[in-house]
């Protein structure tokens, strides 16, 4: 993590086969690699679809996006689907110009509230 920058948390919501996780601070080169492993750790082939909050992602660098496509790829391999959403505009266009959001669903708003796997 860079001086100044902010920390990252990640918080976690296993319903059946769907996990949500919940991200907020900046993803990094220092923050990414922990990020990657924790969802992937959990991302185990009963889950069948992963959803990632990033509402309060703040910055997100090619570490990121690279992590992004590694969970999606896991998922998919064990015949899942990972999307991200709700993500700040400085993050949509990271996704945007890397091409990652054609690669992965990216889904504007979501009330917090309601389940990914309702939409």
């Amino acid at each position: 993590m860079a001086a100044g920058s902010e920390p990252l948390s990640i918080q976690f919501d296993r319903s059946s086969s769907c996990l949500t996780a919940y991200i907020a601070g900046e993803i990094d080169a220092a923050t990414a690699p922990a990020f990657k492993q924790q969802l992937l750790d959990r991302s185990d082939p009963s889950v069948k679809e992963v959803w990632v909050d990033l509402s309060a992602v703040t910055y997100c660098d090619s570490s990121g996006l690279a992590a992004f496509v590694a969970v999606h790829r896991h998922v998919t391999a064990f015949g899942g689907r990972a999307m991200l959403y709700q993500p700040q505009e400085i993050v949509r266009k990271g996704l945007a110009v890397s091409g990652i959001d054609r690669e992965i669903p990216v889904v504007g708003r979501r009330g917090r509230s309601t389940s990914p796997s309702q939409s």
